[in-house]
């Protein structure tokens, strides 16, 4: 079963459904439903053909075949927007069946199809977004052209199509100069669309580390009119304005307007899904490290570099409650990209008392606390340091037990990070597993102190009764001969004998005593088996 073929077919034959969904969605919007009624009628009458090519659209993508590079507005030309139709209500009219196709229908596919999962969906959604988009842009773009002499203000409906689009599409040269940006892209990068027009696409949105890389992929196109960034999705990290990262998913595609190649490149924003992937990761894994036996002097750091690296972290800290019930550092985490040597040290170094700095305000609260701006902090011993290692803002959570809290692990970063619902939720997470973990440990720690003290007290016994073997025995062995020889002796006084005989019968017994007791040690030890008969009690 190929879910984007059979979500292709499920498409195609609800058509019918689909148009009467989206007349029903647009009754009650007199903009849509009064914007002309030749236009409203077209576009309903359209719908079912529209269903149609999205269906074998993505019946071609599930067997693994590419669309022709035939522009779609060639393919489709009832698809086109004709002189006089009001181009802003069309494309707000096709928002509405974007809509009703990628979430109403993929919802009734899911219901239908249990083994349509998360990534199944994710891919059909990409090639519905792909779809729509291409109609939108291709359509405005030939449009654009084919009318450019007979309307002036073809420029303004090309800009209408462009700023309707749910992506950010960027138009740029073959010198790499933005000349279109949608207003899409001025809300995910923070640039106005006059400060964007004529500025190089690579050094307002590609982060630094990597815009020599961007080039070099573009620049094989304008010799051999292919590149390895053109016509393919890449996943990668951009930059905002205000100087903050956001992961993106970039495809970029080149055409020829006048002779001249301009490239259109449409930019996603994926950060919550990157995000939420590796924070799931980091679950997985962490889980994993703490169900082995290794101790925690090998997992500290592992776990902190787990947890750092699923966001956007640079230095870590575990810190760990002594029996004091204080607050040590037992680990340290730190991103090789930044020299945070003083921080580290600093951090070390410290013991916090309950209510104390960042951690302690946390040993206090029980509950993981931001820190968007820690130049603001007051109960910050550490600032100092901080602010030298160019960190910016923190986020504390603690570790919890079943009998209480065990710990707490600090995240700095040297950017603004917003609070973050789903990171609070791994935090309550990752904070029980790790919390548990180190009761485990802590418990099993104690065991082996108990059995050290065990094993001592065991060999300090041997080397008593050792002692009391041979302290006892040794000086009584000659008493007992002198005494039973001196009992023997025809010329010893009989009462003295007497008297010599009941000192060798008591040495006798005492040689027993220690003898039973040398016994009973050796079967405790199991050096010594008894075999148990039945004996008669008055024999």
């Amino acid at each position: 079963m190929n879910p984007l073929s059979e979500f292709g077919r499920f498409i195609s034959d609800r058509a019918e459904w689909i148009a009467d969904r989206w007349n029903t969605t647009t009754e009650g919007q007199p903009e849509l439903a009064l914007s002309g009624a030749t236009t409203h009628q077209q576009l309903a009458n359209y719908l079912p053909t529209l269903c149609q090519d999205l269906g074998k659209r993505l019946e071609k993508a599930g067997k693994g075949r590419r669309n022709k590079k035939k522009c779609l507005a060639d393919m489709q030309p009832q698809h086109r927007w004709e002189p006089g139709y009001s181009l802003d209500k069309i494309v707000r009219g096709l928002g509405h069946i974007w809509q009703i196709v990628s979430v109403d229908c993929l919802d009734a596919f899911a219901r239908e199809l249990p083994e349509f999962d998360a990534s199944a969906r994710a891919n059909t959604e990409t090639v519905i977004h792909q779809f729509f988009s291409d109609l939108l842009v291709e359509t405005a773009q030939q449009f654009a052209a084919e009318k450019a002499k007979e309307l002036a203000g073809s420029e303004q409906n090309s800009q209408s199509i462009l700023d309707a689009a749910l992506d950010s599409i960027i138009v740029i040269g073959d010198d790499g100069r933005v000349q279109e940006w949608n207003i899409a892209a001025e809300r995910l990068f923070g640039y106005s669309r006059a400060q964007a027009l004529g500025k190089e696409m690579a050094d307002l949105i590609i982060p630094r580390e990597l815009r020599a890389r961007h080039r070099a992929g573009m620049a094989p196109y304008r010799t051999t009119g292919d590149g390895s960034l053109l016509g393919r999705r890449i996943e990668m990290p951009a930059l905002r304005s205000d100087g903050s990262r956001l992961e993106v998913e970039l495809a970029i595609t080149p055409y020829q307007v006048n002779e001249k190649t301009v490239f259109t490149a449409y930019v996603r924003d994926i950060s919550e899904r990157v995000r939420s992937e590796a924070r799931r990761a980091a679950q997985y894994a962490i889980a994993t490290l703490i169900s082995g036996q290794a101790p925690l002097i090998e997992l500290g750091p592992k776990i902190l570099s787990t947890i750092a690296r699923s966001g956007r972290w640079l230095f870590a800290a575990l810190w760990v409650l002594d029996k004091n019930g204080k607050l040590v550092c037992h680990s340290t985490w730190r991103s090789p990209e930044r020299d945070i040597d003083e921080f580290e040290s600093e951090t070390r170094r410290r013991v916090f008392s309950s209510g104390e700095g960042l951690p302690g305000r946390v040993l206090v609260s029980r509950v993981p606390t931001w820190l968007p701006n820690l130049e603001a902090e007051t109960n910050f011993p550490r600032a100092l340091f901080a602010r030298m290692s160019g960190l910016q803002a923190a986020f504390v959570f603690p570790l919890m037990g079943s009998t209480g809290i065990n710990g707490v692990i600090e995240l700095y970063s040297d950017e603004v990070v917003p609070p973050d619902d789903d990171l609070l939720r791994l935090a309550g997470a990752l904070g029980i597993q790790v919390g548990l973990y180190l009761e485990r440990e802590r418990t099993e720690e104690e065991l082996r102190r108990q059995k050290e003290a065990a094993v001592m007290a065991s060999q300090a016994k041997d080397r008593f009764l050792a002692a009391l073997s041979h302290e006892l025995r040794t000086p009584l062995n000659p008493v007992l001969m002198w005494a039973c020889s001196a009992s023997e002796d025809k010329n010893v006084d009989p009462e003295l004998q007497q008297g010599l005989k009941m000192i060798c019968r008591n040495i006798e017994m005492e040689a027993r005593l220690i003898d039973d007791l040398l016994d009973l040690t050796r079967i405790a030890r199991g050096k010594l088996q008894m075999n148990l008969q039945p004996c008669r009690a008055d024999a």
